[in-house]
Parts: structure tokens; sequence; C-alpha cells
């Protein structure tokens, strides 16, 4: 397979304001022209694009645990490059998750994270996560986990995973 070259630089900020937690990412992918037959790429070039995404997270405590509420937005810019090549530069060109964390604080190390990942322009691709995950020993830890993907639409870059729903459970062993 051949894919286009592509050399990318990023940056990352995080304030915590009280209860808050804001937080700025941006990531710049410069793109190299390939000269090969555009039918050897294993996907179509891409265009140099940045992404951004902000996000907060709200927390708070309660009894002896603690819950955080997560919003975040993310937008590919990409000067230039059409619709359609602005949806293939990956899943998350411009999208908002909403999710909560709950923490138990316990020292079994025991939470909770669910999220939706909406796509604001193709408002029929939706990502949904959970993960529950508990610490047994000091060894030996177990997560489950499922998440959800309806993509409908064939122009969208998860059609392929439309439908490819996911219930798992793991034991991890620490060494």
């Amino acid at each position: 397979p051949v894919y286009a070259h592509v050399q990318r630089a990023g940056a990352t900020w995080t304030q915590a304001l009280g209860e808050w937690l804001l937080k700025l990412e941006a990531d710049h992918s410069f793109v190299s022209d390939v000269n090969l037959q555009e039918s050897l790429l294993v996907s179509p070039p891409r265009v140099d694009h940045t992404a951004v995404a902000l996000g907060v997270e709200w927390g708070w405590p309660y009894e002896s645990a603690e819950g955080t509420i997560l919003v975040e937005g993310q937008y590919a810019i990409a000067p230039g490059a059409s619709a359609e090549e602005r949806a293939q530069l990956g899943p998350f060109e411009n999208d908002v998750l909403v999710g909560y964390r709950h923490s138990w604080n316990n020292a079994e190390g025991t939470e909770l994270t669910t999220g939706v990942i909406l796509d604001v322009e193709r408002p029929d691709e939706v990502l949904g996560n959970v993960l529950l995950s508990h610490r047994l020993s000091d060894y030996f830890s177990v997560e489950a986990s499922g998440r959800v993907v309806f993509a409908d639409s064939e122009e969208s870059i998860l059609h392929g995973q439309n439908g490819a729903h996911l219930v798992q459970i793991s034991l991890i062993r620490f060494f």
C-alpha cells in the first residue's frame, strides 16, 4: 500500500479553574505531494489541515464519589478543501462530545465513563461509548465496555462501521 506522507505539529493547553477544567488542543497536518497514480493510493490524498478541539470538564464531589460532565467540540480547518475532501480528513472533523464520568474514589479505582459523539454536519453519524473499570487486586483489573456506531450515509467515513456495535469484557494483568 502507498500512503501520502504527512508531517504533524501540535500543542495542548489545559487550565484548571476551581471545579472547571478547560482544554484546548490543536494539530496541523502538512501533506506532501505524492507523485504516483491516484489509483495506487490506499486512501485519497489529503489536504493540509488543522484540527482544533476545545473542551470543558466540570467536576463536583459528593459523598465518597466524584462526578464530571465532559463537553468537547472538534473542528477541522482546511482552507480551499471541498466538503467531500473535508469529510475524508477523519471521522471527527466537525463533532461534539457530551459525556459523564463517575469515580467512586475507592481503593479499587472504580470508574464509569459514558460519552456520545455527534457529527454537526451529518446528524445521522453518532458514536456512543461506555466504559466501566475496576481494579481487582495489585495485579488484575477488569473493564467492561460498549460501543454503538450509527452512520447510515454511504458518504460517511464511518459507514463501514455502521452497526458495528461492540460489547467487550477485558481482564488485565499488570506486571
